[in-house]
């Protein structure tokens, strides 16, 4: 169990060769992966017409008139890290795609979201491939310096075509008071709340395919609509150490204790990037109604740690359990953009960390953070409610 304080990747020679069944039909009776999706009407705000400017009650009203030119999102060889960095990169670029008249294009391949997901097809995210193109690669610092160009409206002129390869999130800077874009952010969105805009950028660029819904049913095979409470344990790795093996053996204590009896009622659902966190949650929770991925391997955020074609188990656990996290009733998430993605795929906005549940829930009751949703009583820890 000490390895928790650290987190490690698996040699390459020791990849699983697990793949989930993938023609499980079981997802249709299974409430949590048949849930209605916002996409805050983007399919409709997104989509370019040929009659520039209308007005007319019959066709939905669009942005921008159609462009000529566009932006393609690409992640090729782990390029962009890991899946949630992927994710922040998809959605700003894409964002900014429509906001400068362009339209949109995406190619990811680390991990193959093309297998799990089905991409939009409309007038505004096509499967072209631009040319006199512009290449554009901003990681990390490279991706703040362009935070100016992004406010002024001057990253992506739009009589050039681009290829984007990033992990920024813009979404912030794209609606701070001074951004070129604010007003017609809101507009589209009717909200500047940055989560909730990311969210329906995700759910509208992203849906679930039969793939990826029956791997995620093998996974939640004892389930039909029991609650289902969804923590993911990021420890970290070799450059960032994240959770300690005290911070997630006091977060087990005071999660079975806040619990009571409803442990063994709920399910919960446990992701992590360290096989020994599982030991540890065993001999905190001895409950039935902890689920897991059913291979212990490593969950490869990205591809590090492993080569074709082991890469493949590993890329398809990181998908189908990010998936499995945003679909959870209520989500305890860790400091990574692994958990935030899938939280604001599965509108988890204001979601406490799990690291600070105790604090939250400390002279607490359960009854206290129930909430009704579909008829159904959920318990939601958010930080609004903790009031930190």
């Amino acid at each position: 169990a000490d390895g928790v304080k650290g987190g490690s990747f698996h040699p390459k020679g020791n990849l699983p060769s697990l793949l989930l069944d993938t023609n499980h039909t079981k997802y249709i009776s299974i409430y949590h992966l048949n849930k209605r999706r916002d996409t805050c009407n983007l399919e409709h705000t997104f989509n370019y017409l040929n009659i520039p400017n209308t007005t007319s009650t019959s066709h939905p009203q669009t942005i921008y008139d159609s462009p000529q030119h566009l932006i393609k999102f690409e992640c090729h060889r782990g390029m962009c890290g890991g899946l949630g960095d992927v994710l922040k990169g998809l959605v700003s670029t894409s964002l900014l795609a429509a906001l400068s008249n362009h339209r949109f294009t995406l190619e990811i391949h680390k991990p193959p979201l093309h297998k799990y997901y089905y991409y939009p097809t409309s007038s505004f995210v096509v499967n072209e491939t631009p040319s006199d193109l512009v290449i554009l690669n901003a990681f990390d610092h490279k991706g703040l310096t362009l935070q100016p160009k992004v406010k002024d409206g001057t990253l992506y002129h739009p009589d050039k075509s681009f290829v984007v390869r990033t992990n920024a999130n813009y979404v912030q800077t794209l609606v701070q008071f001074d951004s070129v874009y604010k007003d017609k952010v809101i507009e589209i969105f009717g909200t500047d709340n940055d989560q909730i805009i990311r969210g329906c950028m995700m759910r509208f660029l992203l849906e679930p395919s039969p793939r990826l819904l029956s791997a995620a049913a093998t996974v939640l095979s004892n389930l039909t609509n029991e609650v289902l409470i969804g923590v993911q344990v990021r420890t970290g790795d070799r450059y960032f150490k994240r959770t300690s093996l005290e911070q997630l053996e006091g977060f087990l204590d005071c999660y079975s204790e806040h619990l009571g009896d409803k442990i063994d009622e709920y399910y919960t659902y446990v992701s992590t990037d360290l096989n020994e966190v599982y030991k540890v949650i065993q001999d905190h929770i001895p409950s039935n109604n902890i689920l897991t991925y059913p291979e212990k391997t490593s969950s490869g955020h990205s591809e590090r740690g492993c080569g074709a074609p082991g890469c493949e188990p590993v890329m398809e656990r990181t998908v189908v359990e990010n998936f499995i996290l945003s679909v959870t009733d209520s989500l305890l998430p860790s400091p990574s953009g692994y958990s935030e993605s899938a939280a604001l795929m599965g509108e988890h906005y204001d979601a406490i960390l799990f690291q600070e549940f105790c604090e939250c829930v400390k002279g607490r009751k359960i009854e206290e953070f129930m909430e009704v949703i579909d008829g159904r009583q959920i318990p939601i820890w958010t930080r609004k409610k903790c009031l930190f």
